[in-house]
């Protein structure tokens, strides 16, 4: 059985990300460890939102080769995404996987493919995979990805593309799964969730997705990556 252990950095997002990271490769016939030593791969989710992020995010692949010669480095995440050219020419890591390609990461560690990211703006739909638990006591519902906005210090649509949202019915079934596994708080999150359903073909809000998650029987829900732009009258008057 492969071993291996993750490494987070970055956003809710990421860390929601890894949780699903861990639950395929553990449903795929690895094991997770603590010990880097005991590792026979190292996974970092790596954030890219500056250059000390990217400084972050070799400095650890680097100790991970000092601390186990042995051991498979992969690389995920938004530093992957970006910087995809020079990771392939400068053999940074043993595999280098893409945003949209860390559903696939078990297929692709066992097929030996060492470099997977496509164009993050050739995929127009979300890319919804449900996970029964994370190691959190309030569990994170992930209901968008990708950012419409082009901000000109931002490069986070270049790491996450346009705006996707999840569907109300996954999001509700993540839910429901969430509570028959005793968790009493979810967190929904996202690169820019107030964004959410705007790229429906019959456009919704995020209120409209609230009322709906008020019918589940969730105690507590959060809300995180949220524009104040978007806080409008009747969205406070929801919220109040």
């Amino acid at each position: 059985m492969k071993k291996f252990i993750i490494k987070t950095l970055g956003c809710k997002t990421n860390q929601l990300e890894s949780a699903t990271i861990v639950e395929l490769l553990s449903c795929n016939g690895f094991k997770e460890v603590q010990n880097i030593r005991d590792a026979d791969f190292y996974i970092l989710n790596s954030c890219s939102v500056t250059h000390i992020a990217d400084s972050k995010n070799l400095s650890y692949l680097r100790l991970a080769k000092r601390e186990n010669p042995n051991i498979k480095t992969v690389l995920t995440g938004c530093m992957a995404q970006l910087q995809k050219e020079k990771l392939l020419n400068d053999n940074i890591a043993d595999f280098v996987i893409g945003n949209y390609e860390k559903n696939d990461i078990a297929e692709i560690i066992k097929n030996h493919t060492t470099f997977c990211v496509s164009d993050i703006f050739s995929h127009p739909d979300f890319r919804y995979q449900k996970i029964n638990q994370t190691d959190k006591t309030r569990a994170f519902v992930k209901i968008q990805d990708g950012c419409n906005n082009r901000c000109s210090y931002c490069t986070i649509p270049y790491a996450r593309g346009k705006n996707r949202s999840n569907s109300i019915e996954n999001i509700i079934e993540q839910i429901n799964l969430f509570v028959e596994h005793g968790y009493y708080e979810t967190v929904l999150t996202g690169i820019h969730i107030g964004q959410w359903g705007m790229d429906f073909k019959e456009k919704k809000s995020l209120i409209y997705l609230l009322e709906e998650i008020e019918k589940t029987p969730i105690k507590r829900y959060r809300l995180g990556s949220l524009n104040p732009q978007e806080l409008d009258d009747k969205f406070l008057d929801f919220i109040s």
